[in-house]
């Protein structure tokens, strides 16, 4: 091929792939209270049509316009800013505008200029998961390839909504199928950093609420399965049958490996400076805690709790909710049952590299 013909094919190629826009337009309104939002949306189309919704926000209409968020979705239309009303929440220097019944947009301060922290009402992945827990497990019955054995009309019905991999192909938790449950905004309690989401279909087969909230304002959201719980009367269960163990590792030296425990022990010099086995509560925070001998400085005093969310009876995975003292916010751990996890993996101060990780195993055999 010469240089004519390779010039020739890339051009080609490139008017395949080209993406035009189309169907732009611009949509304004004002709010009660005299601050302004804007819609750029367009239309790209290339190899699939995407819909681009860029959100603005103006204190007035002198001011700035700051960028809220870019949406897009395929083959979405534009999002209105009529229908639903946006809604406009302040309390003190906080502030949060609400597009769409769907979207939540945060405002914080950074020294270089306003940001704003967009979360959908769309069940998150640790949410998805714990609807997951609702469904029958007689629906979770897979047969070879992707089809189900439900235990009622109903339950077939949300089965098959789902899709199924065989279970040998399940080896990671982002494998797992998770069920469609619309969600949309409720309500939102900027000083108690708590965002509260309602289901929008009349079918109880799902909870009527999902929270979430978030260690300090303007902090990513989490799902709070606590106050989740409490929203929609549910009581955990009283003894979960799962064990926790609590395991950490530390070495000299910066830290050279993987954050997975059997390279951490395979480190010349590594010891195993602190174990625990406790009973993993669905009710109660399991603690443990231990003291991390720093060769340059002062001792590092580190408090762990873990906390059972959920479990699935197919396949064999658990949530835990996870947070380390002192206060560094809370984080979700989906592990397999009987496998190492690293909780806080690749740590390293004072000339020595730790690492700690917990493993949920059953208190009895199944």
């Amino acid at each position: 091929m010469n240089l004519l013909q390779v010039s020739m094919a890339l051009a080609l190629g490139a008017s395949l792939f080209a993406v035009r826009q189309t169907e732009k337009a611009t949509e304004t309104v004002s709010l009660p209270t005299g601050e302004f939002l804007t819609n750029e949306s367009f239309l790209s189309l290339g190899r699939d049509s995407v819909r681009h919704n860029k959100l603005f926000f103006q204190q007035s209409a002198s001011s700035p316009r700051e960028l809220l968020g870019e949406i897009i979705g395929e083959h979405a239309r534009p999002i209105s800013l009529q229908n639903p009303a946006p809604q406009l929440q302040r309390s003190g220097d906080r502030t949060a505008v609400i597009i769409g019944g769907s979207h939540v947009f945060q405002r914080s301060h950074l020294k270089k200029g306003p940001y704003w922290l967009r979360k959908d009402t769309k069940p998150d992945s640790p949410a998805s998961f714990f609807l997951r827990t609702f469904i029958h497990p007689e629906s979770f019955c897979p047969a070879p390839g992707k089809t189900f054995v439900g235990s009622d009309a109903h339950n077939r019905q949300i089965a098959r909504s789902i899709s199924i991999p065989p279970p040998d192909r399940i080896r990671r938790w982002l494998d797992i199928p998770r069920p469609e449950a619309a969600y949309v905004f409720d309500r939102l309690d900027l000083d108690q950093n708590v965002l509260v989401t309602r289901r929008i279909s009349l079918d109880a087969t799902f909870p009527e609420f999902l929270v979430y909230s978030q260690h300090r304002y303007g902090w990513s959201w989490q799902f709070d399965i606590e106050r989740t719980r409490l929203a929609n009367d549910l009581k955990p269960p009283s003894d979960s049958g799962f064990l926790i163990d609590f395991s950490v590792i530390t070495y000299p030296g910066e830290l050279t490996h993987s954050n997975k425990r059997d390279d951490f022990l395979a480190v010349p010099s590594a010891k195993e400076v602190h174990t625990q086995t406790l009973p993993l509560s669905s009710s109660n925070w399991t603690p443990s805690e231990c003291t991390i001998l720093i060769p340059t400085g002062k001792p590092v005093n580190r408090r762990y709790e873990a906390l059972l969310g959920f479990c699935d009876p197919w396949p064999d995975f658990v949530s835990v909710l996870w947070r380390e003292h002192p206060a560094q916010g809370t984080s979700w751990r989906c592990v397999k049952v009987g496998d190492w996890e690293w909780a806080v993996g690749g740590q390293y101060e004072g000339g020595l590299s730790y690492g700690v990780f917990f493993r949920v195993r059953r208190s009895q055999p199944r």
